[in-house]
C-alpha cells in the first residue's frame, strides 16, 4: 500500500461519515393530492382530441421511407445461418424435443 492509499482511505471514510443518512421514510409516503392527472371518461377524452391529419407531403415521405425499408429488407440474406450451423441447430432441437 502506498502512502497515497494510506491517506486516501481514512479521508474517504471521514467524508462518508459526514454525509447525512438517506431519508427512506419519504419514499414510503404516498404521493399527495394532485400528483396524478384526473381520471376522465373515455368519450370525453376522445371528443377533446384532434383527429389525425395526413398531408400530401407526409404521405409522400411515408411512401419514400417504406420503399427504402423494403429495399433494405430485400438486401438481407434469406437465412441468418449457414447450412452447416442450421443442421446442427435442427439436430439439437430434435434431440431436446420429447
Amino acid at each position: 500500500m502506498t502512502l497515497l492509499d494510506r491517506l486516501l482511505v481514512p479521508v474517504a471514510l471521514l467524508l462518508a461519515a459526514c454525509t447525512p443518512p438517506p431519508d427512506f421514510e419519504s419514499a414510503r409516503q404516498p404521493p399527495g393530492p394532485g400528483s396524478f392527472p384526473p381520471i376522465r371518461p373515455l368519450d370525453e377524452v376522445v371528443a377533446a382530441g384532434n383527429p389525425p391529419s395526413l398531408t400530401e407531403t407526409d404521405a409522400a415521405a411515408l411512401r419514400s421511407r417504406a420503399a427504402v425499408l423494403q429495399a433494405r429488407a430485400a438486401a438481407l440474406p434469406a437465412s441468418a445461418t449457414d447450412p452447416e450451423t442450421r443442421a446442427r441447430l435442427d439436430a439439437a432441437i430434435t434431440a431436446c424435443t420429447p
